[in-house]
């Protein structure tokens, strides 16, 4: 359903129980409407209309923590540095319910709030910021510091999402992410894996439940929105671990995961690129240059783009490479 029909629908139904007696709808009833349509609008993407009708629930009940988790995720959503900080508020002050979606919507802000921090240590380092403080590669280090707490905060509320649900993917999926941050390479990969096994077996849910006889035209659409999430997530998984392994010294084993990678989506021009690069350093040039040749195929980059470039300076390597090894 797009965002025009979600809006007559909320008008229609809103309507229709102002007019349900003749007293009007009561409080708990437009409550219920305003999450209803709220997780709706989320679903949809569109987040200005999640939030609006969030809004006018909260303004009906401020303390309603479906509503409270909703807002959150809009600001998180929208990623900017204000929205961050308004998230973590917002979660600060549901965490305490011990609710785990709190706990992993806070870890998220305070994981972004990190990275916000990180960048803006490296600006004041390089002077690309202004900075009041008289010593600006102190101040940088006071700010990558504060950058770690965040991590460590935000890895500790992953955690104890897990403990209250072992299989929670959103909160294994910002170990990994959070863990790859603070420099732990090896915790990031074993997160990695544990990710993609447990995507798996979501996904193998999924399709068995479309298989369902009677599905309704709703359900089969809700069905297959998880099903492209859970797919787009495997995806970006295997990227991740091929760069984790990368930096582990692990390249065989990286481009295995840039294999996985290129079975859910072979037009990706850039692992092409990527395993192009992995080959290469292997001394594979046959299948560096095979790659390379797909990469440019698939590109919609232009010529003079940096990383086109790139590509025929590594083509014209493998291509010197396999004309010594064959002389």
């Amino acid at each position: 359903m797009n965002r025009k029909h979600l809006l007559a629908l909320a008008s229609a139904l809103l309507l229709c129980a102002c007019s349900a007696t003749d007293e009007g709808p009561s409080a708990e009833e437009r409550l219920k409407l305003h999450r209803e349509f709220s997780m709706k609008f989320f679903s949809s993407g569109d987040y200005a209309q999640a939030e609006h009708q969030a809004d006018l629930g909260l303004a009906i009940d401020p303390r309603e923590s479906e509503l409270l988790l909703i807002k959150g995720w809009t600001h998180i959503k929208r990623g900017k540095a204000d929205d961050v900080m308004v998230a973590e508020k917002i979660f600060r002050g549901v965490v305490r319910e011990g609710d785990h979606r709190a706990q992993i919507g806070l870890g998220e802000a305070l994981e972004r709030k990190g990275v916000l921090y990180w960048e803006s240590a490296s600006e004041v380092a390089a002077g690309k910021r202004q900075t009041p403080a008289a010593d600006p590669a102190r101040r940088a280090e006071e700010l990558r510091q504060e950058a770690r707490k965040f991590w460590e905060e935000s890895a500790s509320l992953y955690q104890a999402a897990i403990t209250s649900k072992p299989s929670n993917i959103q909160a294994i999926n910002g170990l990994q992410r959070v863990s790859a941050l603070r420099g732990d390479h090896s915790a990031a990969l074993e997160w990695s894996m544990k990710l993609l096994e447990l995507s798996r077996q979501e996904l193998d849910f999924w399709r068995q439940d479309l298989a369902r006889p009677n599905l309704s035209a709703t359900q089969e659409s809700e069905i297959r929105r998880l099903l492209a999430g859970g797919e787009r997530l495997v995806l970006e998984t295997h990227l991740q671990a091929s760069g984790l392994l990368v930096t582990l010294g692990r390249k065989q084993e990286a481009i295995a995961q840039l294999d996985a990678a290129l079975e859910l989506d072979p037009n990706r021009a850039e692992i092409y690129s990527r395993r192009a690069q992995l080959r290469r350093d292997l001394g594979q040039h046959d299948g560096a240059r095979t790659d390379i040749e797909q990469f440019l195929k698939r590109s919609e980059l232009a010529l003079d783009h940096p990383d086109v470039q790139r590509a025929l300076d590594l083509l014209g390597e493998c291509e010197v490479a396999l004309g010594r090894a064959n002389g």
